[in-house]
């Protein structure tokens, strides 16, 4: 709004309400019959974000109104007023002041016989900035007739749009996934891209299309019970005022079983008799293995429980002299492969 009409709608308002207050010491009230009848009525109920909807407030039963002033109440996070677009279709001049939710339209200079009877009291256009329901209510519509007498009407009436999100981004590019299938081997999402610049994406792993429980980043580890299954990567796209997208890449090959590795030592000559102490680990890239092992001497087998911290013992006794082999083979946890190692002992 220009500063001319701003200091032109100061003098009118101000005109008006020194009007109004100094009337209404005079003016007697008015009966039911002589109430006007309000509508308030929208171009359309249903929008999309971004679309404009105009509401029209109408009256009928006026009585020789010269100048008024018409208060909208309306949400300001769903709708916004589109300056300068009040309007009416009476003679005149019209303007409209919005701030925090509430537009003042002032309508002046309806010339000497003024209006009466049915009219168009004003028209406004919103712009929808999110996406729910608002309403817009004409509040008060204050008159000044051509002796200066006013009269004020409230809760005049009121009407809702409904404001439905954009469509969803949509993927031009499905997100990839890079990284070898194998237990303990780690993937990473190559993003998609979208049809909608801006677009934020989250992420979901997801084992033969079932979500794992807190893999949600651009990078998942295999773990042991993605072994035999197909992995995919489920993406989000999200902007605001849109729906959600979605898409998710093609899935991996079956995802192979971590490969195991023996590491396993034992003083190479003891006394017979003394006691043989085997120290061993199993190890595989990216993951901890689990699972026991099995340590096999003169056709003797003792089995034990792999340590998750480390080095697994197990205590053997030399029984004859001469040399001899220590087998030990790693028994695996599904996720993993067999492994075995084999040492030499002499027992003196």
């Amino acid at each position: 709004m220009t500063p001319h009409k701003k200091a032109w709608l100061g003098a009118a308002t101000g005109f008006a309400t020194v009007s109004l207050v100094a009337a209404s010491l005079a003016i007697g009230s008015a009966s039911v019959e002589d109430v006007p009848a309000y509508a308030v009525s929208t171009s359309t109920s249903s929008l999309t974000l971004g679309d404009t909807v105009t509401v029209t407030v109408a009256a009928d039963g006026l009585r020789d109104v010269h100048a008024y002033e018409l208060a909208l109440a309306y949400d300001p996070e769903t709708l916004a007023y589109v300056e300068d677009s009040a309007s009416t279709d009476t003679g005149g001049r019209t303007f409209g002041i919005a701030s925090d939710g509430a537009l003042h339209v002032v309508h002046t200079g309806l010339g000497s016989s003024g209006v009466s009877g049915a009219a168009t009291l004003a028209t406004a256009t919103f712009r929808t900035i999110k996406p729910g329901k608002a309403s817009v209510e004409a509040s008060t519509f204050e008159a000044v007739s051509a002796d200066n007498g006013s009269t004020i009407e409230s809760d005049l009436g009121a009407t809702t749009v409904e404001v439905a999100a954009r469509p969803a981004p949509v993927a031009t590019r499905a997100p990839q996934v890079s990284g070898t299938a194998r237990v303990g081997a780690v993937l990473t999402a190559i993003p998609a891209t979208w049809d909608v610049a801006g677009t934020a994406a989250s992420y979901e792993w997801r084992r033969d299309g079932t979500p794992v429980a807190g893999a949600r980043g651009a990078s998942y580890r295999l773990s042991p019970a993605d072994a035999g299954k197909k992995v995919t990567v489920h993406v989000v796209g999200d902007k605001e005022g849109h729906l959600q997208g979605a898409v998710t890449s093609a899935p991996t090959l079956a995802v192979a079983p971590a490969a195991s590795r023996v590491a396993a030592k034992v003083r190479r000559s003891v006394k017979r008799g003394a006691k043989v102490t085997v120290k061993l680990r199993v190890s595989a890239a990216g993951v901890t293995p689990t699972g026991a092992a099995a340590v096999t001497y003169r056709g003797k087998t003792r089995h034990v429980t792999l340590k998750r911290t480390g080095i697994t013992t197990v205590t053997l006794k030399a029984t004859k002299r001469g040399s001899s082999k220590i087998r030990v083979t790693y028994r695996p946890a599904p996720g993993f492969t067999a492994s075995a190692r084999t040492l030499r002992l002499r027992v003196r």
